[in-house]
């Protein structure tokens, strides 16, 4: 934060706080979660530890802390629509497409037709060019 000052003109009416003073504030709303790494050993073949861990827990105390600390940025991703709907139909195409023995013949007889019409309008897209 310290080195970036355009964060201060997003904060507006904050613009004289401090880095610190900054974080404290994020870690107050949740927004940012102070964490430590999990493996705290030099891995073999290495001479320090990695500045990137791959496995991170969440810290007791959530204090902002320039000394071997780790911040990640908290957000709620949302589910598009179209996921959702995905969602629900989903399993209920598979058990359509499990019970597709049991169905009455002229169900049958109706998926086969409509394959077959949709296979042949492929074929003679293809064949056309």
């Amino acid at each position: 934060m310290k080195n970036h000052p355009e964060l201060k003109d997003v904060l507006e009416s904050d613009k004289n706080l401090e880095a610190e003073d900054i974080a404290n504030i994020l870690l107050a709303k949740s927004l940012l979660v102070r964490c430590d790494r999990v493996v705290k050993t030099v891995r073999p073949g290495k001479k320090k530890l990695s500045t990137w861990p791959a496995h991170l827990e969440i810290f007791p105390e959530q204090v902002f802390s320039e000394n071997d600390a780790f911040f990640a940025w908290t957000f709620v991703k949302r589910h598009p629509l179209w996921q959702t709907l995905l969602s629900f139909f989903w399993p209920v195409l598979t058990l359509a497409i499990c019970l597709f023995p049991v169905y009455p013949h002229r169900c049958k007889l109706l998926i086969l037709y409509s394959c077959a019409g949709i296979l042949f309008l492929i074929l003679s897209l293809l064949l056309s060019k």
